[in-house]
């Protein structure tokens, strides 16, 4: 599952939210890097951000996001079947 899909017009968006928690550990980032090797090879875009660069900079994370969305074509309001 992911944490937050945008379907854009040229290639699907998956932003991730990593939590300090959850996400430690070697087993924890090998089991990330798999699910991010899988979304790549079906042609999505990744964004991953840490719990606290989202508390610490939501301003920044969000243009982040903005940019990629625009860099992807904008959003699609009806998402496609690919990925």
């Amino acid at each position: 599952m992911l944490d937050m899909a945008v379907f854009c017009r040229d290639s699907n968006l998956d932003i991730e939210c990593d939590g300090d928690t959850y996400h430690s550990g070697r087993d924890k980032a090998d089991q990330d890097r798999e699910r991010d090797n899988t979304l790549t090879t079906a042609g999505w875009h990744i964004l991953r951000f840490s719990g606290r660069r989202i508390l610490g900079d939501t301003d920044k994370c969000a243009e982040t996001v903005r940019r990629a969305v625009r860099r992807l074509g904008g959003a699609n309001d009806t998402p496609s079947q690919r990925g």
